[in-house]
């Protein structure tokens, strides 16, 4: 054998050693691998209660690939007593590695030496987000043993909602107690109502237990209402108690109920030259006092020395709240005394208008007290008959005298171009005659319904005796002055109409028994008469009957 071949020999014995050795050194990793027990290697349970496999881990290992654990017993939890379950770890090459062994002993329930309470009710109410767990207390043979309590609890504090929770005891040789308690989230649930007629703002509290509100100044208050009037004008927080301790603050903004000023009336009544002010003016904190062009006063009614058309209240309240309120004339709406000579004619006549007289600021009165009343309205006739007839000049009378002009008619004093024989049946005749000389009786009241608004295309001369025109037909509410017609009588007011043949008057006031009328026989002048007999208290006009003008009213009015 030559060199050479045995040079080859001692080569390859040399890779056979390093193959054995890599085998020795690695092929026997898997005998390293160990088998480690998921949970307790000791357990107990509860008769009856349910047992699941904990389960192993395989440790030491890069992969777990060719290796197996095979899990010998089983546990029966309805039979008391011990159990074992054994762990086996073999190789891929099926040699036993290791063993590991766990104890799951299966007790009976034993509620005989346990004492479990809990601390507080066993239902309870909390606020949301308010929750605090109150617990529970055990004790055995007169050993407290409470940090032994397992709680069992499904509770969102943050979700209103009914919940359950359990406290458990379960002793290490099988005594057990179990009790629950049902836990309430809810809301605070505060019912806030205005009671206007006591100027008060009550605040009910309606959640479930409720206890006590503590207020600001400390003070408890366990009723469920709170009141505060309504000048307790303020942000309040008060905290509200349930019967479990919950609480939960409150934030309440108080505002004045009463923060608008006074409502009513201003209604002013003439008397000769006197004016009287009356007040139905109310507000919920009651009225402080009125001001009128820099008087204050606290009466409902105010006497005037003058003659007022056109005024403003101030009225306050006890809050300082205050309201302008505007005043509103009564001319013709009630029976008034009327400063006349003899004959009927108001005092106070600058003799009779001139022909061409322009009263701006007379009509700008006038029109302001058709407003005031409305127009449309028989008020604001029965006013403009009084207005007429109180004015400062006379206006000639002239017969078939009309005008549909509002305000004073300039041309009222000038010379006319007509004569009973040539009459001028209408206002501007297609001769141009002047009609608007002066006025007769029925152009009188035609123009006290003009300023009151109404059209002058309903308003014609039509049976002037009984003083209707228009479409409006009066032959259905003619009435004679007689007591058989009391009823009908009683049922005159201002802005009807009185007549007799060939004359007619307007309805400026009513009392108890007799009715003040404005007419026009050369100059207007005031007259009193009986209502049941028509007859004048200054002998100028016996009136035999009378028209009631609700109809027309009703037709062509507002």
């Amino acid at each position: 054998m030559n060199s050479h071949s045995i040079n080859k020999i001692i080569t390859v014995i040399v890779i056979l050693i390093v193959i054995v050795s890599i085998i020795l050194l690695f092929g026997n990793k898997s005998d390293t691998a160990r088998l480690e027990l998921v949970g307790f290697q000791e357990m107990r349970l509860l008769k009856n209660s349910q047992y699941i496999e904990p389960g192993y881990k395989i440790l030491d290992v890069s992969s777990d690939a060719g290796f197996y654990v095979d899990v010998e017993g089983n546990v029966n939890t309805s039979l008391p007593g011990v159990y074992v379950i054994k762990y086996s770890l073999y190789n891929k090459n099926a040699q036993l590695i290791s063993i590991l062994e766990r104890t799951v002993t299966v007790i009976e329930k034993n509620y005989s030496d346990i004492s479990l309470s809990l601390n507080g009710k066993n239902e309870e109410y909390y606020f949301v987000n308010n929750y605090i767990d109150k617990g529970a207390t055990a004790y055995q043979n007169n050993v407290d043993i409470s940090n032994a309590i397992i709680v069992d609890s499904n509770v969102n504090k943050e979700v209103v909602g009914n919940y359950e929770v359990k406290y458990i005891v379960n002793t290490i040789n099988g005594e057990y107690a179990e009790i629950k308690r049902i836990v309430h989230i809810i809301n605070l649930n505060i019912t806030k109502k205005i009671d206007e007629d006591n100027l008060k703002i009550n605040l009910s509290i309606d959640s479930p237990n409720y206890s006590y509100t503590l207020l600001p100044n400390g003070t408890k208050k366990y009723e469920k209402n709170i009141t505060y009037s309504y000048n307790d004008i303020g942000n309040y927080e008060f905290d509200v108690y349930l019967e479990s301790g919950s609480h939960i603050k409150y934030d309440v903004k108080i505002v004045s109920i009463d923060n608008e000023g006074p409502k009513g009336t201003c209604t002013l009544y003439y008397d000769n030259n006197k004016t009287e002010m009356k007040l139905d003016i109310t507000d919920k904190s009651g009225i402080s006092k009125y001001v009128y062009n820099g008087m204050e006063f606290t009466d409902s009614s105010k006497t005037i020395n003058s003659i007022i058309t056109n005024a403003k209240i101030r009225a306050y309240d006890k809050r300082n709240n205050y309201s302008d309120i505007k005043c509103q004339a009564k001319y013709g709406t009630g029976f008034r005394n009327i400063n006349t000579y003899a004959d009927g004619t108001a005092q106070g006549k600058n003799g009779f208008i001139v022909c061409g007289t322009i009263d701006n600021s007379a009509n700008q009165e006038l029109d302001l007290l058709m407003k005031s009343y409305g127009y449309k309205t028989r008020d604001a006739v029965a006013a403009a008959g009084l207005y007429l007839l109180t004015y400062k000049y006379n206006i000639p009378y002239f017969w078939g005298g009309k005008s549909v002009k509002k305000g004073i008619d300039n041309q009222w004093g000038c010379t006319a171009s007509h004569t009973k024989d040539k009459p001028c049946s209408k206002p501007h005749a297609a001769d141009n005659s002047y009609c608007e000389y002066g006025l007769d009786c029925a152009g009188f009241t035609r123009w006290a319904f003009i300023q009151a608004g109404f059209d002058e295309n309903i308003l014609r001369d039509s049976a002037q005796e009984r003083g209707m025109w228009g479409n409006f037909n009066a032959n259905s509410y003619n009435y004679a002055f007689n007591y058989s017609n009391a009823t009908y009588i009683n049922q005159i007011k201002p802005g009807d109409i009185v007549y007799k043949p060939g004359h007619v008057g307007l309805v400026i006031g009513v009392g108890n028994d007799t009715i003040q009328i404005a007419e026009m026989l050369g100059p207007i002048y005031v007259n009193v008469i009986n209502k049941y007999t028509g007859s004048s208290t200054n002998g100028k006009s016996d009136f035999t009957g009378f028209v009631l003008f609700d109809e027309f009213y009703k037709m062509y009015g507002n």
